[in-house]
């Protein structure tokens, strides 16, 4: 089953699954649709996207991990945080993959899912085992005051466009897509709201304001 609430992408992993072996046997757009969906069609594997109109991915997750513990949870999202990786984990997902740097070997990696393996994006394994050893994180910065708060991620790629990295620098950095990057930055101008990362990086330029944060 895929949940994503934006249809040609969804439509094109229901193609793509399906031309590697895989039986799709119901889509959702939405949290409470992906969870009715899955108690419907009791599908071995869902894809669920985090950020969906009228509940999460993580709060659906949660739901059906927990009625239908046989049924494997995989994230494909976007957005990648502490608090969505690790509220993925404990919500019972058993992987988290971001979009534009998974696609092709995606087959691959729900067949290791449903063998009773975890699947993850590069990268993401050593954030999960520096969290287990207690490593601290790179100290960041961030405004005192924000209506819209960023998520960890967001104010980490905030700093690297203040240090005025290219898409493609901060992508590798982060071992992500640049497409992933694009839409961090795409949600960083939203929630700041101004029109470009120049005027993102100087509405937190005064460094008297800002404080430091683990």
């Amino acid at each position: 089953m895929v949940a994503d609430d934006h249809v040609p992408y969804r439509r094109g992993i229901c193609a793509a699954l399906d031309g590697h072996g895989f039986e799709v046997c119901a889509e959702a757009f939405s949290g409470p649709t992906a969870v009715q969906a899955a108690l419907e069609h009791r599908p071995d594997v869902v894809l669920m996207d985090i950020s969906m109109p009228g509940g999460n991915g993580l709060t659906a997750t949660a739901q059906i991990t927990s009625q239908m513990p046989e049924t494997k949870v995989v994230m494909l999202t976007a957005f990648y945080d502490d608090d969505n990786l690790f509220g993925a984990i404990k919500a019972g997902a058993s992987g988290y993959l971001l979009k534009g740097s998974t696609d092709e070997d995606l087959p691959h990696k729900l067949r290791e899912v449903l063998e009773g393996e975890a699947a993850f994006s590069p990268g993401l394994v050593m954030r999960l085992m520096d969290e287990f050893r207690g490593r601290e994180r790179p100290k960041l910065f961030r405004p005192k005051r924000r209506e819209n708060e960023l998520t960890e991620r967001e104010w980490e790629i905030l700093q690297m466009l203040k240090e005025d990295m290219s898409t493609t620098g901060i992508a590798k950095r982060l071992s992500v897509s640049s497409s992933a990057v694009r839409t961090h930055i795409s949600v960083i101008l939203k929630k700041l709201r101004v029109t470009d990362r120049k005027a993102a990086v100087q509405v937190v330029a005064d460094e008297s304001t800002w404080q430091g944060r683990r």
